[in-house]
């Protein structure tokens, strides 16, 4: 693979001419450059991929810290409604899966920072992720 080259234009606008259509192209784009539109005139099978790399100043290493409090409430009856009193002490994150392990959307209704009201759209039985 070649080199990256840095190329512009006063209209922001890029304009190439492929006579190899196998040939790989690899466009970069400033962060917050906008919107990068690729067009092929030539109706052809095309494999496009797009990666978005974000480069930065390192930051402080963390201290490992472990110890944040989470909560698993097994719905074992199907409800459309769960009460769960998960006792954090917070207005904890929540994440929902039926008993086949898939994700449920529902509302969620904070009563108090220690219980929180999940409501479905019908009654089944799961498991609650709160942190």
């Amino acid at each position: 693979m070649s080199d990256p080259v840095e190329l512009s234009s006063p209209t922001g606008e890029l304009v190439l001419d492929f006579d190899r259509p196998e040939q790989p192209i690899d466009l970069y784009s400033p962060v917050g450059a906008g919107v990068l539109t690729v067009e092929f005139p030539k109706a052809q099978p095309l494999a496009l991929g797009l990666q978005q790399i974000f480069k930065g100043d390192k930051g402080e290493k963390g201290d490992g810290a472990t110890n944040d409090s989470f909560y698993q409430h097994a719905q074992a009856v199907p409800e459309a409604v769960w009460t769960v009193t998960h006792n954090l002490g917070k207005f904890p994150s929540v994440a929902v899966v039926d008993s086949a392990g898939s994700h449920v959307e529902g509302d969620i209704e904070y009563l108090d920072i220690n219980t929180v009201r999940l409501s479905f759209a019908g009654g089944f039985s799961g498991i609650a992720y709160l942190n």
